[in-house]
């Protein structure tokens, strides 16, 4: 009797690993198809299902509001490959002043973030490329500053404005909290605290750098073929390019520049500061150097 149940309960434990086994192959297959159906959508289907161009407007307003610029490019879309890279390209870029006096334009515009850095609370930026970028530093025709650091100065100095009515009225500013974990807040300098930024490969593609003196209309140029960056989380930064300086139409100097350095550590903002004081940029007028 002992032997009949002992070849019974073997029978049935054979049985039941050969239906565990065939249980985990299904679901493993059904794992796999998931997976693939997934990835199958981030690179095809992803990229066609949001229509950036429907954002377009909100993003020229709060260019406006922010930064009171004004923000133009045509075509924008979204890009996946198949390193799990997703990310955003766009044409004919042009941001102007409030003046309409261009101060940053590009042909094409390229920005890839790689997605499982994220896992690790890492933001790595892994392309971004920029082709025909031309930058223009206009100076004043007072000649007394570069038109886009007045406009910097009095935007410092609006936002000064508002930090001395807050101060005035003893409202303190409160943290802003992004979720709770149990009874703590996490705010969002923890979170910047904790996360990391790497864009270890910037190409700038046909760059050209303009300062246009409308005081004395003589002008300065920095262009090249080909200008390599990168940033790692404000640790160090590399600059790598063949570059040309230009006073006038006319080839000044040609210079091989190779900087990989480490970056001097940030200083705490100073406290103490006046909110009331007057922001001033130094100005300095290369085209006269």
């Amino acid at each position: 009797m002992l032997l009949c149940f002992h070849k019974v309960l073997i029978f049935y434990e054979v049985r039941l690993g050969d239906i565990m086994k065939k249980f985990f192959k299904i679901l493993g297959i059904f794992f796999a198809i998931a997976v693939l159906a997934i990835y199958s959508a981030f690179l095809f289907v992803l990229p066609n299902a949001i229509d950036l161009n429907q954002y377009t407007e909100l993003v020229k307003q709060l260019a406006k509001d922010n930064a009171d610029l004004n923000i133009n490019y045509k075509n924008p879309r979204i890009y996946t490959t198949p390193t799990l890279k997703v990310g955003i390209k766009a044409d004919d870029l042009n941001v102007t002043l409030p003046d309409n006096s261009s101060i940053l334009s590009a042909e094409k515009l390229k920005a890839g973030l790689f997605l499982p850095s994220l896992l690790t609370l890492t933001v790595n930026v892994s392309d971004i490329v920029v082709d025909s970028l031309k930058i223009n530093a206009d100076i004043m025709k007072s000649g007394e500053q570069f038109k886009i650091s007045r406009h910097i100065e009095n935007l410092l100095n609006k936002q000064n404005q508002g930090k001395e009515l807050a101060l005035k009225s003893n409202e303190p500013q409160p943290p802003v909290v992004l979720f709770n974990i149990g009874e703590t807040e996490v705010t969002a300098d923890m979170v910047m605290n904790w996360i990391k930024i790497k864009v270890p490969n910037i190409r700038l593609r046909t760059y050209q750098a303009n300062i246009n003196d409308l005081h004395t209309g003589h002008k300065l140029t920095l262009q090249g073929d080909e200008i390599k960056l990168g940033y790692f989380n404000g640790e160090f930064a590399k600059l790598k390019t063949d570059a040309y300086f230009i006073s006038d139409n006319k080839v000044n100097i040609r210079a091989n520049i190779d900087i990989n350095s480490f970056l001097p550590p940030v200083p705490e903002a100073d406290t103490d500061i006046d909110p009331a004081a007057k922001v001033v940029i130094p100005f300095v007028n290369p085209v006269e150097i």
